[in-house]
């Protein structure tokens, strides 16, 4: 019998599932106030209950289901998330990004520099 047969059916020799973060009810879910994200490939979304002028989950989920292309869902990170795995790795591809364009800046500037002298 396969481990999944053995979890449905309540087979006592189951492995025991990973634990995992409890749900909140949903009563306790709300719509953030935020207007806007930013997606890493440059997409900016909108946030839908600033469109349908409501913070209402049921009304801005429903307007998600009549969107046509991507609708972007999302749940804040934990502060530890944040500050053990995306805040220095945002911090080293900030600066990597800002050493690329000073490099083609510099790169640009010291070109024009030999056409002036030429």
């Amino acid at each position: 019998m396969s481990d999944s047969v053995r979890r449905r059916t309540g087979d006592a020799d189951a492995k025991q599932l990973k634990k995992r973060r409890p749900r909140a009810p949903a009563t306790a879910l709300r719509v953030h106030d935020a207007a806007l994200a930013l997606a890493p490939d440059g997409t900016v979304f909108i946030a839908l209950s600033q469109l349908v002028g409501s913070d209402e989950l049921a009304t801005v989920l429903e307007r998600a289901r009549s969107e046509t292309g991507a609708v972007f869902v999302g749940v804040p990170l934990e502060e530890r998330e944040l500050s053990q795995f995306v805040i220095p790795r945002l911090q080293k591809a900030s600066v990597e990004a800002a050493a690329w364009v000073l490099g083609v800046r510099r790169a640009g500037s010291r070109s024009a520099r030999r056409r002036i002298r030429a």
